[in-house]
C-alpha cells in the first residue's frame, strides 16, 4: 500500500488542480421582461456571434439568436462555447483551428 501512495496522492492533487482551474459557467441574467440574457464566456466568440446577428451592442437575448442557423468562427481561437447552447437553430459551426 505504501508504494501506491505517492500515486494516490498525485492523482488527488491533479483533480483538485482540474477542479480549481475549470472555467464555471457564467450565471444567466433575468432582465424585467423575463428573457434570460445570453452570456458568452469567450469574448471572441461573442464578438463573431454579434457581427453574425448585427447586434454589435447591448444584451444579447435568446430571441436576438432566433433564426442564426451558421457560425463562421474558424481560426480566431475560441476555447469556450459557453452560450451557443441558446442558438437553437444553430446547424453549421465552423470553428476550426
Amino acid at each position: 500500500m505504501r508504494r501506491f501512495r505517492p500515486v494516490l496522492s498525485m492523482i488527488a492533487l491533479m483533480l483538485a488542480a482540474l477542479l480549481l482551474l475549470a472555467p464555471l459557467p457564467a450565471a444567466p441574467v433575468v432582465v424585467a421582461g423575463g428573457e434570460e440574457e445570453v452570456v458568452f464566456n469567450d469574448p471572441i466568440l461573442e464578438e463573431r456571434v454579434r457581427i453574425q446577428i448585427g447586434k454589435l451592442e447591448g444584451p444579447i437575448y435568446p430571441s436576438d439568436l432566433e433564426g442564426f442557423d451558421t457560425l463562421w468562427a474558424s481560426w480566431f481561437g475560441i476555447t469556450d462555447l459557453t452560450g451557443l447552447e441558446y442558438c437553437v437553430d444553430l446547424t453549421h459551426a465552423y470553428l476550426a483551428g
